[in-house]
């Protein structure tokens, strides 16, 4: 199994929420959490654990979570583009 925790800063529940909803999509993902430690810390940590008989590892699940999410806006920026 391979696992890791990622910090990112001046990030809070929206990235944090939206991120976990990505990679729980992922079948490679056995368990995702995020986490803000206190709300005057500018700080959200996300857990990522990979299933073990798999060969990919938790920073290309990251990657690719990220990448879907950017994706995502883009379509969602031309949708709202297009009505205005």
């Amino acid at each position: 199994m391979q696992n890791a925790t990622y910090s990112f800063r001046d990030e809070d529940h929206t990235l944090g929420n939206l991120l976990r909803n990505q990679l729980v999509k992922n079948n490679a993902v056995e368990f995702c959490a995020y986490s803000v430690p206190h709300p005057s810390e500018p700080i959200m940590n996300v857990r990522i654990q990979c299933h073990g008989s798999t060969d990919t590892n938790s920073s290309k699940v990251l990657n690719h979570g990220l990448k879907r999410i950017s994706k995502i806006c883009d379509v969602l920026k031309e949708k709202f583009n297009n009505e205005v």
